[in-house]
């Protein structure tokens, strides 16, 4: 994935207007940073699973390095549950991650979850907290 791909508004918020293809999953796994910054994560659980974000390390060296990153850059994706029986996908927070409070960190059968993920710190220590944004049923 390369900058091309993306559009930086005035908040450096990093929209996609041309996702990549989108990555497949089946059971727990851990997500890859290119995966989630293709923007959609499609999920067909055979049981309850728990996919795992990438460390806040991996996120922004795929955003082109901490020195390119800045506190405030943002980016969006989305977890579809495509899953044939009713298990749930939960999302779970990798090193240097957190999931905010009250988020819905869920994609339960037949929907799909937006996130927003947000730069709280480049540098040494890096750090993202993730937003759950919205759902809807598909």
């Amino acid at each position: 994935m390369t900058f091309t791909n993306l559009v930086v508004n005035t908040f450096r918020c990093l929209f996609q207007f041309v996702f990549g293809a989108p990555v497949a999953f089946a059971d727990t796994t851990t997500i890859t940073a290119a995966s989630l910054l293709s923007g959609l994560i499609i999920g067909t659980p055979t049981a309850a699973a728990n996919y795992t974000t990438p460390t806040a390390a991996q996120i922004l060296d795929a955003m082109g390095g901490s020195g390119n990153a800045k506190v405030g850059d943002c980016f969006d994706f989305y977890l579809r549950n495509v899953s044939a029986g009713a298990y749930t996908i939960t999302l779970v927070a990798g090193t240097g991650i957190t999931l905010a409070t009250g988020n819905t960190n869920t994609a339960t059968q037949a929907n799909t979850r937006m996130f927003r993920g947000v730069v709280t710190a480049v540098g040494a220590s890096p750090a993202i907290t993730i937003y759950s944004v919205l759902s809807a049923a598909h």
